[in-house]
């Protein structure tokens, strides 16, 4: 991603241009799409996700899930996380929904596979790779469903979340106009959804969760 491309996707986030991005009304959406973390990422206080609120700004009941600025940054989150799934073994929508959504916190995973692979148009036990956008893509907009209900993300803010993930060097937080939540200045370090950081630093280190989920740095 060229400079000039980062600071447009800068400029289009602070400006609040993906505001209309929601076809969900505001009365009844799931907790993911309230929380704009569409895939559900718990929230860790050592988690340094981009545009993610901490914990003194997150009103999410319990604090059980991270919450985001914008849901452009709880996509990218959600992406570098399926890619991280992904280089460790992931390689099948059914082996994917297995460590995202495990039994043991959703007694209803082989209804999330269905859900996930109906909407993905593409078979639960097919060897996908989630470093292609084309593959990655359909497979995201499935569990937004399955998480959801409601997939309810236009092509724009999905394109620029992946764009973000991809990027070497990641546009930073900014607040949108309309969060209700302040924006408070955010400390380096790696972004995570677990407790079992891998040695190294920066924004390509990758942690284990401790259960349910994978984090990333990212």
């Amino acid at each position: 991603m060229s400079p000039q491309h980062r600071s447009d996707l800068k400029a289009q986030i602070a400006s609040g241009d993906f505001a209309g991005s929601l076809r969900a009304n505001a009365k009844g959406v799931s907790r993911g799409v309230r929380n704009r973390n569409p895939l559900n990422i718990r929230y860790a206080a050592a988690n340094h996700w981009q545009g993610k609120l901490d914990e003194g700004e997150n009103t999410d009941e319990g604090c059980a899930f991270e919450q985001f600025e914008d849901a452009v940054f709880g996509l990218r989150a959600a992406i570098r996380l399926m890619r991280t799934h992904h280089r460790r073994g992931a390689d099948t929508i059914r082996r994917l929904a297995t460590v995202w959504a495990p039994p043991g916190e959703n007694p209803h995973l082989d209804a999330y596979i269905r859900t996930v692979a109906k909407h993905a148009g593409i078979d639960a036990d097919t060897v996908i790779d989630l470093r292609r956008d084309a593959h990655l893509r359909p497979v995201l907009l499935g569990m937004i469903r399955a998480e959801n209900g409601v997939q309810p993300y236009d092509d724009t803010t999905i394109a620029t979340a992946l764009a973000l993930a991809a990027a070497d060097t990641p546009v930073r937080s900014v607040t949108r106009h309309e969060s209700p939540h302040p924006t408070l200045p955010r400390k380096g370090g790696g972004e995570e959804r677990g407790a079992l950081p891998r040695k190294g630093g920066g924004e390509e280190k990758e942690a284990l969760a401790a259960a349910p989920r994978v984090t990333e740095r990212a």
